[in-house]
């Protein structure tokens, strides 16, 4: 089983989003796992006496997994963005998103998508930007249709459910990693 995660300094466990440069003060990886819990915080422990002269705990982001720990001491905490709900299925939501169009970001147009054991099908083709999510998974659509269009949600464990999507309107369909053995 693996496990991830972000801690603060002082070892206490943090959640949320966080811009981090690309370089960070300290990193460790293999390509086994490290270790256990236990031995990742010994790990982080003994680098953090090391660096402690250059740095406060309290100024250090942590981001550990089974394979690899790093240590920040520049990062910008990013704000919790809450839009409406629309739908839900189990732990798939699916959550309007009042912003303009994304300029940027690569596309393609698709009917279907997979996320998890969630199918997603919409009634006709839409617009999925490619982002990328840290803990799960997330699809941003865009619905081009100048029409409302009929979307199905159809999982083992949660049944059938429709949700419709406005015209002309981005969507977010998001899904935290299970944490069991489950695909929930």
């Amino acid at each position: 089983m693996t496990f991830e995660g972000c801690l603060e300094g002082n070892l206490n466990p943090v959640k949320g989003i966080y811009y981090i440069p690309i370089r960070s003060l300290f990193s460790l990886s293999s390509r086994r796992k490290i270790a256990t819990w236990e031995g990742i915080k010994k790990l982080v422990e003994s680098q953090l006496q090391s660096i402690y002269y250059l740095k406060s705990y309290h100024d250090l982001l942590i981001r550990y997994s089974d394979y690899s720990i790093r240590i920040y001491d520049k990062f910008i905490k990013g704000r919790v963005l809450k839009f409406p709900l629309e739908g839900e299925q189990g732990h798939l939501y699916v959550s309007w998103v009042p912003f303009n169009l994304p300029s940027q970001l690569e596309y393609q147009k698709t009917a279907e998508l997979q996320i998890y054991n969630h199918k997603i099908e919409f009634a006709k083709e839409v617009v999925k930007f490619d982002i990328h999510m840290f803990g799960g998974e997330a699809k941003l659509i865009y619905n081009s249709s100048d029409d409302a269009i009929l979307v199905t949600l159809s999982s083992l464990d949660h049944g059938e459910k429709t949700v419709m999507l406005k015209a002309n309107q981005l969507y977010l369909f998001t899904h935290a990693r299970p944490r069991t053995g489950g695909l929930d």
